[in-house]
């Protein structure tokens, strides 16, 4: 069977094309899990009822904020999260933990756009200190 890529769009719910049907469809992913660290999720196509589990990868708040998945802080802060947060057992369950509140955390701070500005400020200072280190 095909490879199910599960792309995040800015809060709302994840878009793919199912291989199954082959439709372009909103991703409904629930569950959670964890296999070598990486968190897990059931997606399922909402056009023909294709389920299969698929790893959970989206950076659901910075996505949010900076309004595009391929922005340079988003591929700084995943190296970071791949090389660094699931080397450690903290790490794993921070990990955990995000994949299972970032998507609603995300779409409450899509509704804000002051809540957004101040964000970035943040995860700015954040990545400046991830790129130092």
């Amino acid at each position: 069977m095909s490879e199910v890529n599960v792309h995040n769009t800015g809060g709302a719910s994840p878009v793919t094309e199912c291989p199954k049907c082959e439709k372009r469809t909103l991703a409904q992913v629930a569950g959670k899990g964890s296999i070598s660290g990486n968190a897990f999720t059931q997606f399922e196509c909402l056009s023909c009822g294709y389920t299969k589990k698929v790893e959970a990868d989206g950076c659901f708040v910075a996505t949010v904020v900076y309004g595009d998945e391929n922005e340079k802080e988003l591929s700084i802060l995943r190296r970071y999260r791949d090389n660094t947060l699931r080397r450690s057992r903290v790490g794993v369950v921070f990990v955990r933990m995000y994949y299972v509140f970032g998507p609603v955390l995300a779409r409450k701070i899509q509704r804000h756009p002051s809540v957004k500005k101040r964000l970035r400020i943040v995860i700015d200072m954040v990545v400046r200190k991830i790129e130092k280190s």
